[in-house]
């Protein structure tokens, strides 16, 4: 699966804005306001409709994206190397977390960075994360854990 279809089916669309359970407002798929603000053509967009347009929402998620690899690239030097499943499963983890947040996994980071899957996939799941994200939790895991 790829990293797009899976933040896609864990974030689902939302063409208004709305608060995330971490109380940021957040737009399209899963695309944070107020962290990352808005291109100011979307803004304008937004402001003027109430409401963005669904190719909005899909050229907002893959700047996304792009930004979550490449934080995955600064947190897993070797990420080209892993499987796609777990390059997928990696670049949702970050795209949830943020970069600040995901260095404070640093048991799994190491798992990670030693290719120590199961270990990887045990930090992961024994963490305060894992509970509140409930399914994202448990599919990430997974595909840590099965590749």
């Amino acid at each position: 699966m790829k990293a797009q279809d899976l933040i896609k089916r864990h974030e689902g669309l939302s063409l208004t804005v709305y608060i995330c359970p971490a109380g940021a407002r957040t737009i399209g798929y899963g695309h944070n306001i107020d962290s990352r603000g808005l291109p100011a053509v979307f803004r304008e967009y937004l402001e003027t409709h109430g409401q963005i347009t669904d190719e909005i929402a899909e050229l907002l998620l893959k700047l996304d994206i792009k930004d979550a690899y490449d934080d995955c690239a600064k947190l897993y030097p070797r990420l080209c190397t892993f499987s796609e499943a777990r390059q997928a499963a990696l670049i949702d983890f970050l795209f949830n977390l943020g970069l600040n947040r995901a260095f404070g996994f640093k048991r799994a980071n190491a798992a990670i960075n030693q290719g120590n899957w199961q270990a990887a996939a045990d930090e992961m799941k024994d963490s305060t994360w894992y509970r509140q994200v409930k399914s994202r939790g448990e599919t990430i895991v997974k595909m840590i854990r099965e590749g």
